[in-house]
Order: structure tokens, then sequence, then C-alpha cells
């Protein structure tokens, strides 16, 4: 799988795809409340610490709404 911008429904759907580290997601909301499982999420990459990715998030704010930043750990039982 590449890096880049991609799109898919439900907040479980783009988890899958996190990175260890801060992931930079937009949320697109289908209804008047916010829905992780109805929802649309695109990733745009992620950032090894947080300062980094609020800096990122500020500038990708300036073409898309909803801006968020996930914190992505590893836990013991996920490495094989």
């Amino acid at each position: 799988m590449s890096d880049g911008v991609w799109c898919v429904k439900g907040m479980n759907s783009i988890r899958l795809y996190f990175k260890k580290g801060y992931n930079l997601i937009a949320r697109t909301q289908r209804g008047e409340d916010p829905d992780d499982d109805k929802d649309y999420f695109q990733w745009f990459g992620k950032s090894s610490n947080r300062k980094d990715a609020e800096i990122r998030v500020k500038v990708i704010q300036k073409t898309h709404d909803n801006v968020e930043i996930v914190e992505f750990k590893l836990e013991e039982d996920d490495i094989e």
C-alpha cells in the first residue's frame, strides 16, 4: 500500500490502515451528527510526534474541514 490520500467508510475500517504514530484524517459526515460507522474518512498520512502533526493539520485545514489527529500505538499482541 502506498502513502497518499484515500477514503474509506467507517472509523473501524480506517483503523485497519493506521500507521504507528499520529495519523491525520478528515471526517465527512453523512448525517447531522458525527457517526463513526457511517461517516467517511480520508487519511492524509502520519507524523511521528504530536507537534509535527498539529502543524500538518493546519495546512490540511486550508482545504479540508473536520481534520483530526488520531494516535495509534501497536500493542504487544499486534506484534508477530
